[in-house]
């Protein structure tokens, strides 16, 4: 048989986000550096960094190329310093930016992007055509290429969607959004939010 474990505390997770993503982990990484470079979207392949054994994961939420580095609780603080060391090196070298950041700026440049959260933004109560992801199953169903929950997609699109998740802006920076504020139109309150970020440009 199986055996199933959380070893969720046991993990740790840093994320590098930017136009020269790709290069400062070509230039960390100590195995297979050229796997990064082919590695596709959402897909993660296990390196080295000074030693200690990761997962990179190609990812993003900012709308520039990205990765996480998923390593052991013990070696974060190591995989930290390596990955800053030659980032830093790169940044003075080329003459551009490389700061630490934390998550709440993910959270601002994915909303600039009009990027959808899992759990945030769609959860499992939304279809992809709901949630404007529609070109996620689109080009399946004109291939004719089976997946769960073709039919209930078909159908939907056959007959249009009645709700749909929308990115809106608020003009005056001063008013506060928070998860699940009414949205009105008219007195009528036609849906609610579902998360909100200040988008700083």
């Amino acid at each position: 048989g199986y055996t199933l474990r959380d070893v969720s505390d046991e993990m740790a997770v840093l994320s590098i986000q930017g136009p020269r993503a790709l290069e400062v982990m070509c230039s960390v990484v100590t195995t297979r550096p050229q796997s990064l470079r082919d590695l596709p979207f959402s897909a993660s392949v296990p390196c080295e960094i000074d030693g200690a054994v990761v997962d990179v994961m190609r990812l993003t939420f900012v709308g520039e190329r990205g990765y996480e580095v998923h390593c052991h609780v013990n070696d974060i603080v190591q995989v930290y310093g390596a990955i800053w060391k030659r980032a830093d090196a790169l940044a003075r070298a080329y003459n551009f930016p490389c700061v630490d950041a934390g998550y709440l700026s993910m959270d601002s440049l994915s909303a600039e992007k009009n990027y959808r959260h899992w759990y945030a933004d769609v959860t499992s109560s939304d279809t992809a055509l709901e949630a404007g992801l529609g070109f996620t199953v689109l080009p399946k169903l004109k291939k004719k290429v089976d997946f769960i929950g073709r039919a209930a997609t078909e159908a939907q699109r056959a007959r249009g969607i009645t709700r749909k998740l929308v990115c809106l802006t608020v003009d005056d920076e001063d008013v506060l959004v928070h998860e699940n504020d009414a949205i009105h139109r008219d007195d009528a309150c036609v849906g609610l939010v579902r998360s909100s970020a200040y988008g700083h440009t």
